[in-house]
């Protein structure tokens, strides 16, 4: 499996059978949400995922309460559902970020989201392809 056409064509200049070779696209068209950037105030931030241990959302969590230490204007939109839902809820809590932070839950098209947003944040502890 590959997920980029240079990989794909790479292993066909090393003579890798077209049957052998599924391209996997990627879901998101983001040449259609390609916009120029227009710094914004605050800086809108926002992350589509599962919320779970593997997307590292406590991390990013915890990022941003030092962008606020640092007197940085910015929200975070978490859109996506999971087992830590609640858990990440409470940290952000704690961590007196409700006005920076709010979570939308699962939504099956998020287009309207990353089009709204300066940076989309995707961390990950480890992904499987």
């Amino acid at each position: 499996m590959v997920l980029e056409e240079d990989t794909k064509s790479k292993l066909q200049d090393l003579s890798v059978k077209q049957e052998k070779i599924f391209h996997a696209i990627n879901g998101v068209e983001m040449g259609k949400l390609l916009v120029p950037i227009q710094r914004q105030n605050p800086i809108k931030l926002l992350f589509i995922g599962r919320l779970v241990p593997q997307k590292a959302c406590d991390q990013l969590i915890w990022a941003c309460s030092i962008l606020r230490q640092h007197g940085l204007n910015f929200t975070l939109t978490v859109v996506g559902d999971g087992p830590l839902y609640n858990n990440l809820f409470t940290l952000v809590q704690k961590l007196d970020l409700n006005e920076q932070i709010k979570f939308r839950g699962y939504k099956s098209d998020t287009s309207c989201f990353m089009q709204n947003a300066d940076i989309l944040i995707l961390p990950s502890l480890y992904e499987g392809m």
